[in-house]
């Protein structure tokens, strides 16, 4: 017997302006409180040009500007995405996630989701997306990736078991989706004005698992919501899309490591 275990937002990262991280403040402080009454350490950390302090499964940092980074994972980013999301925010990371838990550890069901997606794209006369590959984890726990993790969508199924060494997920695999970019933004868009959030997320990752032919333990969802993102249309809207995704974190950066002036004049001259 196979069941639904967990289902739920896995990792969020947003940034917001620093009024907005305001009305954060108290919980986000509250909860940190709580992870380092149980242990967690706080670590300074400069993420991307954001200073600040990693506690547990929790990140706060902010940049010269004063724009808030505020990262999350594992059931801590399950439990504050509604608050975050409903405010005006950035999201540039989300990960989506069910957990399944089957009725003995079946450490073969990589390996078994992966020869099935094989045969299904086999079938297909079109071009399938999301390219799938088999990690083999010598005993650690085997995964099927499906397309590249630098790409602004990306799959997994992972042995949940083996990889956590967690008594909580015993006999789990772990199906996932990451989202970065303009994907990130719309899904965090369909979460934000779901009334039912968990339908809405069975039915984003019913849709993902299915386009790229890989077969669920049971259904998920009977219905699916597509994540598209808006395509640039003209020559102008690529080149600002490409400004936007690569130039202008570099010139962050700079920014942050005192070339701001340079960057200042340099523009000024053009």
């Amino acid at each position: 017997m196979t069941r639904l275990l967990s289902l739920g937002v896995d990792w969020l990262t947003t940034t917001m302006s620093g009024s907005v991280y305001g009305e954060l403040r108290w919980n986000i402080e509250r909860i940190s409180a709580q992870l380092q009454r149980v242990g967690d350490l706080v670590k300074e950390q400069d993420l991307y040009g954001y200073k600040g302090q990693a506690v547990g499964q929790l990140f706060v940092g902010t940049r010269e500007d004063g724009t808030v980074m505020v990262r999350v994972s594992g059931g801590l980013a399950n439990e504050l995405y509604p608050s975050i999301l409903k405010r005006d925010v950035k999201v540039t990371r989300i990960d989506l996630q069910f957990t399944s838990q089957f009725g003995d550890y079946d450490g073969g069901w990589g390996e078994f989701v992966f020869d099935e997606t094989k045969l299904a794209r086999s079938q297909k006369t079109k071009k399938t997306p999301g390219h799938p590959r088999y990690l083999d984890g010598n005993g650690e726990g085997d995964t099927v990736w499906f397309g590249h993790r630098s790409s602004e969508r990306c799959g997994r199924v992972y042995d949940k078991d083996r990889q956590s060494k967690d008594s909580a997920f015993e006999n789990c695999w772990r199906y996932e989706v990451e989202y970065k970019g303009d994907l990130a933004v719309e899904v965090g868009k369909k979460l934000a004005e779901s009334f039912e959030s968990d339908r809405t997320i069975k039915q984003i990752l019913a849709y993902e698992f299915e386009r790229w032919e890989a077969p669920l333990p049971f259904v998920l969802s009977d219905r699916t919501t597509p994540v598209k993102s808006i395509r640039p249309t003209t020559d102008l809207d690529r080149m600002f899309k490409w400004v936007e995704k690569q130039v202008l974190p570099t010139i962050t950066r700079l920014r942050d490591n005192g070339y701001g002036e340079a960057l200042d004049q340099m523009l000024k001259e053009e």
